[in-house]
């Protein structure tokens, strides 16, 4: 992403004076070079260009204004803090070797993290924020790893009310086997807990492989909000209660390998547990090509880049982490169990619902577009112009509490800031950046919706959980899904049996509906969770035609009921089609994935049963089937 609100006005000016020859040079290095040594650096040259571009020359000074203004106040306070700087971090703090500002987002006025470097060589993090939340949940991960007998890397901290300093955690390899069992099985407790705390933000950027411990580097989103599901108008109730189970799952902290960022087939990989690294932004952004030529321009195209602090290595080695899948369930377990009957433990858990907390409305990189979008030169010369074109983030039909927080946006976009909002643990306002409240902005305050959230642990909630680790590792395998097992002979009944308990275990009832979770592949490879639909391959007619096979061979009451409901399910669908005379999207036709799937599984359960009403309702899906096949673009 290019951040120098400048670089635009540079290739626009570049541009010009190449197009009216007054570049000088063999080659377009060389006329680069001559329009910086005689343009660019000339002090005549920065004034005319400072009174074309106003509002670019305001943000220029506003950039140093924050830089100077962050490193005094930094200087200020290691000086206040410096003997408990030296007492908790040993650390001798005489002199700054080097200040590298700009860590992370600017928020506020120009607050940022910020690393500093010691003459001693140590490293040392400012956080622009209490560090009290880290520490409360320091003790309680501690408090799970005392209770598994392993040990725990404690990270230093030291938190004011306003800010804190933060030790320097790096990547470093295992040296064993045994080293990487113990990360990972390390991992599933931090898994528990961000399940159980709502956190969404646990990606490879926030963890850091050190060694056997897997160390969570950035807690300013905890606790999560943990929200329910907007599902569309024409979903029904067990669709939806589906959607708010995967929202809320262990699928949402970011751990997992789970498609997180981005849209559609575009979707990648950020997750903590990652093989691979390199990443390519799943949307187009900002690239300087052809730089330090008078060729320089912009192109859009997918950028890479490289997570590297969460990768897990033995001896410098990277690991196969679905190998390790096990140890993270078991760890995960572990801490589930712990926390369900330990009330003490549970208790520390209220704690994080105490006083504010950073929550995100609006994705970072969406705030950056518009940003560098505004930095166009066209709109450098006047910020009302620049605030005009901003104006973008203001949606028709929005309320006026909206409109006043787009407003906020609007105006921390102008000052370089990227907006920055926080919700009271029991409050259902949102306050930005200058302390202003939003009353009523959220339907319950964090601290019910977690209350809710915690209502569904238990051990079938375990268990389904364990079931999405296992299916989210499996990504990594080529769809190998589940823990490895010795050379275990399993029959083909219990294979049955194991299928049939799944299905019932995770069936989603609502009333007298019933729904299931199931797997959307997409055109990368990828996947990703939504209700299952009504199809033989992915959905209800297919759960429908296996437990009849079942149960036309074995008896079992709670399978019995499970089919039931499934059948009242897939007999409803075929009513209201019937009743459709028209569509509000496109349905397709195909045997296996389409409405006529349906069909063919009633044409076998009229086989298996010899029930007349299979045939009935064969013939009357076969009529929907004849008038979707003239509009279906997909035959199949």
């Amino acid at each position: 992403m290019i951040e120098n609100n400048y670089i635009r006005i540079l290739i626009s000016e570049i541009q010009e004076k190449k197009k009216n020859h007054e570049l000088y040079g063999t080659t377009k290095t060389e006329e680069y070079d001559f329009y910086i040594q005689h343009y660019w650096n000339n002090e005549t040259y920065k004034n005319y260009l400072a009174k074309q571009y106003v509002e670019g020359d305001r943000l220029e000074k506003l950039k140093e204004r924050y830089k100077k203004t962050l490193r005094n106040e930094i200087v200020q306070k290691i000086n206040i803090d410096q003997i408990e700087i030296h007492r908790k971090f040993c650390k001798s703090i005489d002199r700054i070797k080097e200040l590298n500002q700009g860590e992370g987002d600017i928020h506020k006025n120009g607050q940022s993290v910020s690393k500093m470097e010691f003459d001693d060589g140590s490293i040392l993090y400012y956080k622009p924020h209490s560090l009290d939340k880290n520490m409360k949940y320091q003790k309680l991960y501690k408090h799970l790893c005392e209770k598994a007998g392993i040990s725990c890397r404690e990270v230093k901290y030291l938190s004011r009310r306003t800010y804190g300093w933060e030790e320097n955690i790096e990547n470093k390899s295992c040296n064993t086997k045994e080293e990487v069992e113990r990360y990972y099985f390390r991992l599933g407790i931090h898994l528990f807990l961000g399940y159980a705390l709502g956190a969404t933000d646990l990606h490879g950027e926030n963890i850091v492989a050190h060694g056997e411990y897997p160390v969570i580097i950035d807690m300013e989103t905890y606790p999560g909000y943990i929200t329910k599901s907007n599902g569309s108008s024409t979903e029904d109730k067990t669709e939806r209660k589906i959607r708010e189970k995967i929202m809320t799952s262990v699928l949402s902290t970011g751990i997992l390998p789970v498609l997180t960022w981005g849209s559609g087939n575009q979707r990648v990989l950020m997750s903590a547990v990652n093989m691979h690294g390199k990443i390519r932004t799943p949307f187009k952004m900002p690239v300087i090509k052809d730089d330090k030529t008078s060729d320089i321009h912009i192109e859009y195209e997918q950028a890479e880049f490289e997570l590297k602090e969460c990768i897990v290595r033995l001896n410098g080695e990277v690991v196969h982490s679905e190998e390790y899948t096990g140890e993270i369930i078991r760890g995960f377990r572990m801490a589930y169990t712990e926390i369900l009957q330990n009330e003490t433990l549970r208790s520390m858990l209220n704690p994080f619902f105490e006083g504010k907390s950073r929550v995100i409305l609006r994705h970072t990189q969406q705030y950056y577009m518009y940003l560098f979008a505004s930095f166009h030169p066209d709109y450098m010369k006047d910020r009302k112009q620049r605030k005009e074109l901003l104006q973008v983030l203001h949606k028709q039909g929005e309320s006026l509490l909206q409109k006043e927080l787009r407003d906020y946006e609007i105006e921390s976009l102008l000052e370089l800031d990227i907006p920055y909002f926080e919700i009271d643990g029991h409050s259902r306002s949102v306050f930005d950046g200058n302390g202003k409240e939003y009353p009523e902005y959220l339907p319950c305050t964090p601290y019910e919706a977690w209350l809710e959230h915690m209502k569904q642990l238990g051990y079938k909630d375990m268990e389904q959980q364990c079931d999405y680790i296992r299916l989210s590792m499996g990504m990594l395998n080529h769809g190998y899904i589940g823990e490895r097992h010795s050379q275990e002979r399993i029959s083909r009944v219990s294979y049955v049996d194991k299928i049939v308990n799944w299905i019932c275990r995770t069936a989603v009832i609502n009333k007298n509906d019933i729904g299931w979770t199931s797997l959307h592949f997409w055109e990368n490879g990828y996947w990703s969770l939504k209700p299952c639909g009504m199809y033989f391959y992915d959905g209800i007619a297919g759960i429908v035609l296996f437990l009849a096979q079942y149960l036309n061979l074995y008896y079992n009451e709670d399978v019995e009921k499970i089919y039931r409901l499934a059948v009242q399910k897939l007999k409803k669908y075929t009513d209201m089609c019937w009743k459709q005379p028209n569509f509000s999207e496109p349905l397709t036709t195909g045997l296996y994935d389409g409405e006529s799937s349906i069909v063919y599984v009633y044409l076998l359960l009229y086989e298996l049963t010899g029930q007349e009403e299979w045939m009935e309702y064969a013939q009357k899906h076969f009529g929907i089937v004849r008038r979707l096949i003239p509009k279906d673009q997909e035959k199949i």
